[in-house]
């Protein structure tokens, strides 16, 4: 007896969205983090207080909106192929 087959059903679909939906958040909130502790640490060393923090948490953010949307992108263009190919 072999592997029970996969069903498309809405909870997978849910899982899906879930798991993707975390994977964005993690790397966003993680993306702005390593930005602004750099900041803070640059500032302590150049003891510039607040600036370098707040320029870069700002540079972090861009980033991290870009990151997540070349992800989204890169996800559209992964289903559009599969529609073609029609898995």
């Amino acid at each position: 007896m072999g592997p029970p087959e996969r069903r498309k059903t809405s909870w997978t679909s849910a899982g899906v969205g879930m798991s993707q939906g975390w994977t964005i958040l993690v790397e966003l909130g993680a993306i702005i983090g390593l930005f602004a502790y750099a900041g803070y640490r640059l500032d302590r060393l150049f003891g510039t207080k607040p600036v370098l923090f707040a320029v870069l948490m700002v540079v972090g953010y861009a980033s991290g909106v870009y990151h997540v949307w070349i992800y989204i992108k890169r996800k559209g263009e992964a289903e559009e192929t599969k529609a073609r190919r029609g898995e």
